[in-house]
């Protein structure tokens, strides 16, 4: 996928806002249809439970009202004396008055060998052949439909008998007429259609028909029990019906609603959920695009952040403003680009060191050749001067010349000896040799061998030591006090004095040589513990020695655990002090784990 990543974060969230919206809007609609299906199911149920109670109620009506005629004593006496339908008709007269004037009144014998009542006509010719006679003679009052043609009547027929035997029936039927019907449309509050036999016998409408229902939704809906959506009118709206049993023995009550209501709910739904759908859209959207750039944005920081490292910055980092994922990473980041810078800074500090131990190596070079030029020198000399006086040469002047040469060799051996013993102390070839000593006794013997550089320069060495004892190596003590004691006498002024103090205490021995040359500059305080490492110009300003003596000091005193280090001294001059802690100090002495028994050469003074 291309684009960048807060493009495709942003498509991704309107995607999943659009179809949450979309799917929320399907959703709810199909929640209001079946709540409006429901409410109008429930509505039409209202309705058949009110139609079937009021069904209920005027049949047990019509049957009281039947069963009462039938006790009538006049009914009785005539049937039980013998008489014609003329006769009948008068005994049935008197009792009609008390039946609406719609409403059938009919009787007749055992045998029904004649039919009186009211309405006369073709109804009464017919009345032997409906159902329900053959029960009233039996001793059962029933209620049926009797169907006439386009005229449908639910009747109860009562037997006419005197408590031992029937002498006839009685029926007592009131039609479904329009009045009938209008009044179920009342009691159910919904549109009524009155079905029999496949036919429909009346309708009642609130709202006028223009046009008849048509016949083949006539002849579904005569088989329908339940509810159902049928479209009554092509091309016209749905409506919700609901078919009911218009009488046990027969007959369909159809109940209809129209969708209207529904449709106009559902439109009205539609327009209230597309406005809260785009509003929710819309907040989504805006939300999305905060979000993604609140994500985005600090990977825009840390992108142009590696951009900034890689060209060179090492000092690029990122804001951390959370504590998410993004937080973190950021945090990473940060720690690793300050990790590079410390490689690549310490990668550059031991380019300088080793471009630095370079030079001091070529000065040590040019320092070593001219200690060893100088006594090779006196050594070539002082030889081409015997061989040229040859036998010639008298004896105290070959004894002389012999002495120099004598003193420029042991001279060049110091030199050789120095370079060996600080190659073998760097590497840890050398056994130590541990004793007990006093640091102050070890002072005295190197200011006692130092008396010929005092008074060389007119320098004075002045010792100020206490018992110091310790436990350590004294040669290599030794070695270390010498050139110390060197290096003050070599930058000391003539007349100045070199001073060398020792002191024990509980932590351990501390050793100060002081001395009134020039100081150290800073950056130099370090620098002088380097090997190779010279003050001074070694073309104007050359000073003596390789540049061994305080490196080999600062090893001595790092294998005893202790440390070295210098400072300037008021009045002009510098002061080096050692620190060497007791064997049982708080961390172990390097010397402490190594061998005990070795060889060493003298140690002299120099550096």
């Amino acid at each position: 996928m291309s684009g960048s990543l807060r493009t495709r974060l942003l498509t991704g969230a309107i995607s999943l806002v659009v179809g949450f919206v979309a799917i929320a809007l399907v959703a709810i609609t199909l929640l209001v249809q079946q709540f409006a299906d429901g409410t109008v199911a429930r509505d039409l149920q209202a309705g058949q439970t009110s139609y079937e109670r009021f069904m209920d109620l005027r049949r047990r009506s019509l049957a009281e009202k039947a069963q009462s005629l039938a006790a009538a004593p006049q009914l009785l006496d005539a049937l039980r004396n013998g008489t014609d339908r003329e006769h009948l008709d008068a005994r049935l007269t008197s009792l009609r008055r008390a039946l609406p004037e719609s409403s059938l009144l009919a009787a007749g014998d055992d045998h029904t060998k004649f039919v009186a009542g009211w309405p006369t006509g073709a109804h009464l010719d017919k009345i032997a052949e409906l159902p329900g006679l053959d029960h009233a003679l039996a001793g059962r009052a029933v209620d049926r439909l009797w169907r006439f043609t386009n005229e449908l009547m639910l009747v109860a027929v009562a037997p006419i008998h005197d408590g031992r035997e029937v002498h006839g029936w009685l029926a007592v039927g009131l039609p479904f007429d329009s009045e009938a019907v209008d009044e179920i449309r009342e009691v159910t509050g919904r549109d009524v259609l009155v079905l029999h036999q496949g036919t429909c016998i009346r309708e009642s409408w609130r709202e006028p028909r223009a046009t008849p229902i048509p016949a083949d939704a006539v002849h579904r809906l005569a088989s329908l029990r339940g509810g159902e959506r049928l479209q009554l009118d092509p091309g016209g709206t749905e409506q919700l019906v609901v078919g009911v049993s218009l009488h046990p023995q027969g007959g369909t009550l159809v109940l209809l609603r129209g969708t209207e209501e529904i449709i106009g709910l559902n439109d009205q739904v539609w327009v209230w959920l597309l406005l809260c759908g785009l509003a929710i859209a819309g907040v989504g959207i805006i939300a999305s695009r905060h979000f993604a750039d609140r994500l985005t944005s600090p990977l825009d920081e840390l992108v142009a952040a590696s951009n900034s490292l890689a060209a060179g910055n090492l000092g690029a980092e990122v804001a951390v403003r959370t504590d998410d994922e993004i937080g973190r990473l950021a945090r990473a980041f940060n720690a690793m680009a300050r990790r590079i810078e410390k490689l690549v800074r310490d990668e550059m500090r031991a380019t300088m060191d080793a471009e630095h131990a370079n030079r001091a190596k070529d000065r040590f070079l040019a320092s070593m050749s001219h200690e060893l030029r100088t006594p090779l020198t006196s050594v070539q000399a002082y030889a081409e001067i015997l061989l040229s006086y040859g036998e010639d040469c008298r004896w105290e002047q070959t004894q002389e010349f012999a002495s120099v040469i004598k003193m420029e060799c042991d001279r060049l051996c110091d030199h050789i000896d120095r370079v060996f013993d600080f190659v073998n102390l760097s590497s840890n070839r050398i056994r130590w040799r541990l004793d007990d000593f006093d640091v102050g006794e070890v002072a005295r013997q190197v200011i006692d061998d130092a008396r010929g550089l005092q008074d060389e320069k007119g320098v004075n060495f002045v010792i100020d030591a206490g018992p110091t004892p310790y436990h350590g190596d004294p040669e290599r003590i030794r070695q270390l006090l010498a050139s110390l004691v060197h290096n003050a006498w070599k930058f000391s002024p003539p007349g100045e004095e070199v001073s060398i103090t020792a002191r024990r205490d509980e932590a351990g021995v501390t050793i100060e040589v002081a001395d009134r040359g020039p100081g150290l500059q800073e950056d130099a305080k370090e620098a002088v513990f380097a090997m190779f490492h010279q003050e001074g110009d070694l073309l104007t300003d050359k000073p003596d020695g390789t540049g061994l003596g305080l490196a080999m000091a600062k090893e001595i005193v790092a294998m005893h655990g202790g440390s070295v280090c210098c400072r300037n001294r008021k009045g002009g001059g510098t002061v080096f002090e050692v620190s060497l802690p007791t064997e049982a100090g708080a961390a172990p002495r390097p010397i402490d784990a190594t061998g005990s028994a070795s060889t060493h050469a003298a140690v002299r003074p120099g550096g």
